[in-house]
């Protein structure tokens, strides 16, 4: 799970307010603790923090990659075949979860080395992926939210994301957060 620190800066990236999140409690103080070189063409779809290991992966038919970067270390960077679009990702344990837009294909790494270990399939659109420690958790762009099995993928539960009983369509970039799941809503 990501720190605060990496939390607070990947929920400024996607234009959240940190403290927003946490409202009811103290404020808080930040500071910038690094930066890392980042490529202008890259059309991020995932990130992960953790441990001072950057993952990110970055869609676009024909462009997509996975690439795992560390202070002082070489990026290690997998180049996606041309039909997959890669979308979101997640660490959990050893592996790295990376979903693709639309071929219905849920990428397995090692999260050291990049090195493909599994394809599981799924069915409908991937968008956002996080865990919370057990289960990947899912969106398809839709209301939904999918608990998944990180063993084969299948689904365990789901929930749909209402507001004032209207369903939330457009649900994207995915992290959890002390039992909180929290997204963006895809051009809202």
């Amino acid at each position: 799970m990501p720190d605060i620190k990496a939390l607070a800066l990947l929920l400024a990236l996607f234009g959240l307010s940190p403290l927003a999140v946490w409202a009811d409690t103290e404020p808080q103080h930040w500071q910038k603790i690094g930066s890392i070189e980042h490529q202008p063409e890259a059309f991020t779809q995932g990130l992960v923090i953790r441990n001072g290991i950057w993952w990110e992966s970055s869609g676009l038919y024909g462009r997509s990659f996975i690439q795992r970067r560390q202070q002082g270390q070489t990026p290690l960077r997998v180049d996606l075949p041309d039909r997959l679009f890669a979308e979101g990702i997640t660490v959990l344990g050893d592996s790295l979860y990376a979903l693709t837009w639309r071929a219905g294909q849920l990428l397995v790494f090692d999260a050291d080395t990049l090195e493909q270990t599994n394809t599981l399939p799924y069915q409908g659109e991937g968008w956002g992926l996080t865990t919370n420690g057990t289960q990947l958790i899912m969106s398809n762009g839709s209301a939904q939210i999918l608990f998944r099995s990180p063993s084969d993928f299948s689904i365990e539960r789901q929930v749909t994301v209402r507001w004032r009983g209207h369903p939330v369509n457009g649900l994207n970039e995915l992290e959890y957060y002390k039992g909180l799941i929290l997204a963006n809503r895809w051009t809202k």
